[in-house]
């Protein structure tokens, strides 16, 4: 299965809403704000990040106007963090 064929799948079983409230939402609960993002069939998967707290979600933005939380976490780091030895 590929991986944008399992993201799909995902983001038909997981906590969708409206995209903007689903967006606000996460910013008002953990105080993430969009990092990075990309194009993917069906729509747009993109992260959202708390440098001060670490947590982060992944979400999948679909055409239909709906945005599914597909998995949050903590522990969040850039790249550079982890080069240089001060994330994960």
């Amino acid at each position: 299965m590929t991986p944008i064929l399992a993201a799909l799948l995902l983001a038909q079983t997981q906590p969708c809403g409206p995209t903007g409230m689903v967006e606000r939402r996460i910013h008002d609960q953990f105080g993430e704000s969009i990092v990075g993002a990309g194009v993917v069939e069906g729509g747009v998967m993109f992260l959202t990040t708390n440098p001060e707290t670490q947590t982060f979600t992944i979400m999948f933005r679909r055409k239909d106007g709906q945005t599914c939380v597909l998995m949050g976490g903590t522990g969040y780091a850039t790249a550079e963090a982890v080069k240089k030895g001060l994330g994960i």
